[in-house]
């Protein structure tokens, strides 16, 4: 069995830690933080574990499913939240047992803080920028940017110190907030289990600050219609497959959680962010730099779809496009052939965009085909 026991806080050097100490029968103690900004020491409370619970969620599932709660958790998800999510991760496969809540829980609303704190997250990624720009069109502007150190970056402190640093710039220059969030999680689930589990454990540190975002929108990375949705997705991760689902079961009574995207493709998004200026010097997108280094898969795909829109050289103060410069089609060909999603997503451009010739949409289509054909004989070698 699982105890999340009740925690401590502690403030230094700028910043407020809260601490859950994390029993385990048969183990040695363990401990779950949260470390944020002292401005935010506010909303971590020692009386609460609501973002706890539902960051460690799968892993105590996978630890047979008991569990304890000694500090107070919303009347929302003790009702019928864990019971949701429990019901998602015992689909996933047999190793994720149900959880149950074990003693006597204590289901305690938060008083409501009055005002209004719309958050989402702050890769500053096209998902993200999308959202952003969004919500500015309709009238609801995010106030806060939240970025936490789970995600692509996790296991680099030079990609995640980076990186937030680029969000804290673009968040001072839009007059907004910005809230940086470092946990433990990671010695829960490993450098991978974010992949796994990803909404759990952002909806959980989201949890943690207590009623700071009283919305929060989620960038969801595919849309509902997106061809990766398949049996294999289902079966090994949840994450995309049940984003919307989860994150209903995560609300509580102070923080509402709302689904941004799933009605677009990338290139939709893509397109939205070309007409939103504040992105032209903050889209980052790469997967092995704090800059986008404009030769790793996310940053060819990003390029070439900026490209395809016309819309390319808005942003070439944010990516190294020397590579694209050597030869602009070699350059879409191979963006093609890295992953069959690139290439629906390139497909679907080309038709309409004027960028290419017919000439080189001919040479686009000969190359690709080419290089196809090429591949396997490469791979039969080794």
């Amino acid at each position: 069995m699982i105890t999340i026991d009740h925690p401590s806080i502690r403030t230094e050097n700028g910043a407020a830690t809260i601490s859950y100490p994390i029993l385990q029968d048969g183990q040695a103690p363990r401990t779950l933080s949260f470390t944020v900004d002292s401005r935010f020491r506010d909303f971590l409370n020692p009386g609460r574990a609501d973002g706890a619970i539902v960051a460690l969620l799968p892993w105590i599932s996978r630890q047979g499913g008991q569990a304890r709660i000694l500090p107070a958790i919303s009347p929302r998800l003790y009702h019928f939240g864990i019971r949701i999510l429990s019901h998602i991760l015992t689909g996933i496969g047999p190793f994720l047992k149900p959880v149950e809540l074990v003693g006597e829980v204590n289901a305690e609303a938060l008083s409501p803080i009055p005002g209004r704190r719309t958050g989402t997250g702050g890769s500053l990624g096209v998902d993200s920028l999308c959202t952003i720009a969004e919500l500015e069109k309709a009238g609801t502007p995010v106030t806060h940017l939240f970025h936490n150190n789970c995600g692509s970056h996790w296991g680099s402190r030079e990609l995640l110190d980076g990186r937030r640093e680029l969000c804290r710039k673009f968040a001072a220059e839009q007059r907004k907030e910005f809230v940086w969030m470092d946990s433990s999680l990671s010695d829960f689930y490993g450098n991978d289990g974010y992949l796994n589990f990803f909404p759990f454990l952002d909806a959980g540190s989201i949890l943690a600050l207590n009623g700071l975002f009283s919305s929060y929108y989620y960038s969801t990375s595919c849309e509902i219609n997106h061809p990766s949705f398949t049996k294999r997705d289902k079966t090994e991760y949840c994450a995309f497959h049940l984003e919307s689902h989860i994150l209903q079961g995560c609300e509580t009574e102070t923080t509402r959680f709302q689904m941004h995207g799933l009605d677009l493709t990338r290139a939709q998004k893509t397109a939205i962010i070309a007409n939103y200026p504040p992105a032209y010097q903050a889209l980052n997108v790469c997967l092995e730099r704090v800059e986008n280094c404009g030769r790793c898969a996310k940053c060819r795909r990003t390029i070439s779809q900026l490209f395809l829109l016309e819309k390319l050289f808005s942003f070439s103060k944010v990516f190294n496009l020397a590579p694209f410069r050597e030869d602009p089609v070699r350059f879409l060909a191979l963006g093609m052939l890295q992953d069959p999603h690139f290439r629906k997503e390139t497909e679907s451009l080309i038709p309409i965009s004027a960028a290419l010739t017919q000439q080189e949409k001919r040479r686009l289509r000969l190359l690709y085909l080419r290089k196809r054909l090429f591949q396997p004989f490469q791979r039969s070698r080794h």
